[in-house]
């Protein structure tokens, strides 16, 4: 395993619950691999994952984005000129059952 040098501060975890809908379209598509590719490019996310097919959980899709402060969460909700925030919230808009929380990093020493 390689060892990680300790970051300044903490960083924050947004975390994305959702069902896709039983019609989905290619906009759809489209839109989360945008949103794949614009998160791999931003300086202010530092981590991306995502996972579906969950066993026991009420949601079948989760995303993960590790951010580096609760600014960028206005980049997220707010700033309707940032294409992730436009791309983010057309395409959850379209999803169902969509719960989102945020947590902040706990760093183990």
């Amino acid at each position: 395993m390689v060892e990680q040098p300790l970051q300044n501060s903490p960083r924050l975890i947004f975390q994305i619950h959702f069902n896709w809908p039983k019609e989905q379209t290619q906009e759809m598509y489209d839109n989360a691999k945008k949103i794949y590719d614009l998160a791999m490019a931003a300086d202010w996310i530092t981590d991306v994952r995502g996972a579906s097919g969950a066993i026991g959980s009420p949601t079948s899709s989760f995303w993960l984005f590790t951010i580096t402060s609760y600014g960028d969460l206005d980049r997220i909700f707010l700033d309707r000129e940032n294409e992730f925030s436009k791309t983010y919230l057309a395409f959850i808009s379209e999803m169902e059952d969509v719960v989102e929380y945020i947590y902040n990093e706990v760093q183990f020493v």
